[in-house]
């Protein structure tokens, strides 16, 4: 299974729901596929040293915890978290909230001096093309998505991290591709094996 054909499967769980007359991009349902996509694939490109599992909580910088979609254990320590985020429509007027959201949560895991020894992945999953709908969910056009730019905030934190001799990184990453909706199907997979080979360069290069 390649990355971004977790899009389909997820997409598959949305109409699903959708159809019930519930809005499947707000159900939990959705995430567990997601996570549960992200999880298989990882089980396959990894040794028996690493488990996986979705929504565990971890300490907030900010005080109290939150659920990470996927942490990754390495001999059962905490070595990798997996944050995910399949965007299904109108991301254009969204996309600087959606850049402040995972900035965010860098800032919720490494503003705790103490966490160290950790690979941060923040994946997203955006068609080249999205549709966009009004509020009784009629699609209206499609867009031709304006990906934001996170290079400057992961070189920043990525030198930061460095600095402090964490022995840790963050990765903002965006898978890209064709999806066509009325037939569920994923085409054209730009970066699918890039982005593949810079998570497992980094999580299979972790020592225990």
């Amino acid at each position: 299974m390649k990355l971004a054909d977790a899009y389909k499967e997820t997409r598959q769980t949305t109409t699903a729901i959708n159809e019930t007359g519930k809005k499947g991009v707000r159900s939990s349902k959705r995430t567990d596929t997601l996570n549960g996509c992200m999880i298989q694939w990882l089980d396959k490109n990894t040794d028996d040293s690493w488990t996986f599992n979705s929504e565990i909580s971890i300490d907030c910088a900010r005080g109290g915890s939150f659920k990470i979609d996927v942490v990754g254990h390495k001999g059962g320590k905490m070595k990798a978290l997996f944050l995910l985020k399949a965007i299904e429509s109108s991301y254009n007027k969204n996309r600087h909230n959606y850049g402040n959201t995972v900035v965010g949560e860098a800032s919720r895991i490494f503003d705790l001096k103490g966490r160290r020894d950790l690979d941060v992945f923040f994946i997203d999953w955006i068609p080249r093309e999205l549709p966009i709908y009004n509020k009784d969910g009629k699609r209206l056009k499609d867009e031709k998505i304006n990906a934001v730019n996170l290079q400057g905030a992961e070189d920043r934190w990525n030198t930061l991290l460095e600095k402090e001799k964490r022995n840790s990184s963050i990765s903002f990453l965006k898978i890209d591709f064709d999806f066509d909706f009325k037939k569920n199907k994923v085409d054209n997979y730009h970066n699918d094996e890039l982005i593949k080979d810079t998570i497992l360069e980094k999580i299979n290069g972790r020592t225990l």
